[in-house]
């Protein structure tokens, strides 16, 4: 049996190397491991989360689906993050990220209409994050999509 500080700690280290996975060149194995390492920080996440942990984990899982060409599935854990934000009070730059991924799951999934109305949202929440380094993160991964949202 696995007790609730390992189960988070599980969380925890499967989810920070999904954030050292996507700093490297894409590869088909590391997106099969990007993805698995999303699942793992996912499952052992929902034994121990709040809604915001939850919704992070299905970020994470959506945005390792975007990696490795999944759109569907991308698109279904975009919509479960999305969801879950609605049952807590969800901070601004959890709403930022959260529009940022739907602009990358429709960039995938070739509906660029869709995705540069969640780029241009992504943005304009950008601008209103309260904390300087959470605005700098979410900021530069907008930034990535930039130069693939070309305007309308």
């Amino acid at each position: 049996m696995i007790s609730d500080a390992e189960h988070r700690a599980l969380g925890v280290s499967t989810f920070n190397h999904c954030w050292d996975l996507l700093e490297q060149p894409s590869t088909s194995e590391r997106n099969e491991e990007l993805l698995t390492n999303a699942f793992t920080s996912l499952y052992h996440w929902r034994f121990v989360a709040t809604p915001k942990e939850l919704a992070i984990g299905e970020w994470m899982v959506a945005r390792a689906a975007a990696e490795g060409g999944w759109s569907d599935l991308a698109l279904t854990y975009m919509n479960r993050s999305s969801e879950r934000l609605s049952t807590f009070d969800a901070p601004d730059w959890l709403v930022a990220s959260t529009s940022e991924g739907f602009a990358r799951v429709y960039l995938l999934g070739g509906q660029l209409d869709e995705a540069r109305i969640w780029f241009e949202r992504a943005r304009q929440q950008v601008a209103s994050i309260a904390s300087e380094g959470e605005r700098a993160v979410i900021a530069s991964q907008v930034e990535e999509l930039s130069a693939l949202i070309a305007p309308a």
